[in-house]
């Protein structure tokens, strides 16, 4: 079958965080070699994408709280 995504047998990586203001650093310190999702607890709502080393990063930060 083929679709939009030709990778074959990819893993995408989801990252939860609080307040990080410094995507790159963050993917730096993990050594993520894979694409990834970035969950961002912050203070404003913003959807982002970038690459990074040739990977595919999405970035969702949101101004909501689960718990406090």
């Amino acid at each position: 079958m083929k679709g939009i995504n030709q990778k074959r047998n990819s893993v995408e990586v989801l990252i939860t965080t609080v307040n990080c203001n410094d995507y790159i650093r963050l993917l730096n310190k993990m050594n993520i070699q894979t694409d990834a999702m970035i969950g961002n607890q912050t203070s404003y709502n913003k959807i982002d994408k970038f690459n990074y080393n040739s990977l595919n990063i999405a970035t969702y930060a949101f101004n909501e709280r689960v718990l406090d």
